[in-house]
């Protein structure tokens, strides 16, 4: 009950076998011995980051075999049970994947088998659907494959949970927005160096960096500035600005936040809360310098205008990807959301003010 392999949500220890026998009716007080074999449930990336902080030997729950390989050549590999599959209906025990292709089976899932399991024998023979992920070198991997008919889910997305450098990735952050906050050094340079020591220390490698950022909302970013700029020189945004001032200067600052916020709440149902937000910007700053206002609380509302993305399926990724998986009407986010996004807009109105005030 005090292992780290219980760190994650999703963990369980199913048993423990020690010289050949169950200790499953002893868990909760078991201390662990040196060659104790246990069978746990959890998720892709804690068997990644199990593997790499080197906590024990990992392999298949139904192999003892613990050949090195050379780790230059080592991936890991996510792959599911054909129908067609060679192995559909092989006991995973049986299999000698090490044997034959000098492979590992590090995990094994099947769909909907996600609670605590009471019966492992279940689970010991291979049916269609399966998951496993498998560990080995590249080419003995890609003949096991084709040999064994499954199908390739390649490298998985999932990366290794490295609790152990947890306390250095807290620690740098907290450095970072402390030293921010008494203004010791500016926050992109501390931002910068934060990065540095993050990856220097291993918490992530430089190679995933690159993966999680995601390169299309930058460019979208880019390309609104753009169009931002463009508006300024040819005056197209002079001419929306006066137009914006006429209407609302005789009505107040508290009408012109309102209407901006609605203005930016409209937009961003039809396209990104990103390119609204890059597109109004530069608009709210200079009607609010027109006026002789502070433009801090119009930015805050198109902060929050931006994100408050509630009544079409199609102004946030998240949005349409429920639409599509949940069987939803256009209609359904109609009634839901534009109640959503009427109390978003009379809160923001009345409290941005409270924090920001119009009047600088």
């Amino acid at each position: 009950s005090e292992s780290s392999l219980l760190s994650g949500e999703d963990s369980v220890i199913i048993d423990v076998m020690r010289s050949g026998d169950s200790m499953r009716d002893y868990l909760n007080d078991l201390k662990i011995k040196a060659n104790d074999r246990i069978l746990l449930e959890t998720n892709t990336s804690e068997i990644l980051g199990i593997k790499e902080s080197g906590l024990g030997q990992l392999t298949s729950s139904y192999s003892s075999e613990s050949e090195k390989e050379d780790e230059s050549t080592i991936i890991v590999v996510e792959g599911i049970v054909a129908e067609t599959s060679l192995l559909k209906g092989k006991l995973i025990n049986g299999l000698n994947l090490k044997r034959q292709y000098g492979a590992s089976l590090l995990g094994h899932h099947r769909p909907h088998h996600n609670a605590f399991l009471k019966d492992i024998s279940d689970r010991s023979i291979l049916r269609s659907g399966d998951s496993i992920l498998l560990e080995g070198p590249a080419e003995s991997i890609q003949k096991l494959f084709e040999d064994t008919r499954l199908i390739n889910l390649t490298i998985p997305e999932d990366r290794p949970i490295r609790r152990q450098k947890a306390p250095i990735a807290l620690l740098t952050m907290i450095a970072v927005v402390a030293l921010s906050a008494f203004e010791i050094m500016p926050i992109a340079l501390l931002a910068m160096i934060g990065v540095g020591v993050v990856v220097l220390t291993r918490c992530i490698d430089y190679q995933d960096i690159y993966k999680t950022i995601d390169w299309s909302i930058l460019f979208l970013i880019f390309g609104m500035l753009g169009i931002s700029q463009g508006m300024e020189t040819t005056g197209a945004a002079a001419l929306i600005v006066d137009n914006i001032v006429s209407v609302t200067e005789a009505y107040g600052p508290l009408i012109l936040l309102a209407a901006i916020y609605l203005l930016t709440s409209f937009l961003t149902e039809i396209i990104s809360n990103n390119a609204v937000a890059a597109l109004l910007t530069p608009i709210a700053i200079g009607v609010a310098t027109s006026l002789g206002l502070d433009p801090k609380p119009f930015l805050v509302a198109i902060m929050f205008g931006a994100s408050a993305s509630f009544a079409t399926p199609i102004g946030y990724q998240t949005n349409t990807f429920v639409y599509a998986a949940g069987g939803y009407k256009f209609r359904d986010f109609l009634l839901i959301g534009v109640p959503m996004n009427i109390i978003m807009f009379i809160v923001a109105v009345f409290v941005i003010p409270l924090f920001w005030p119009l009047e600088g």
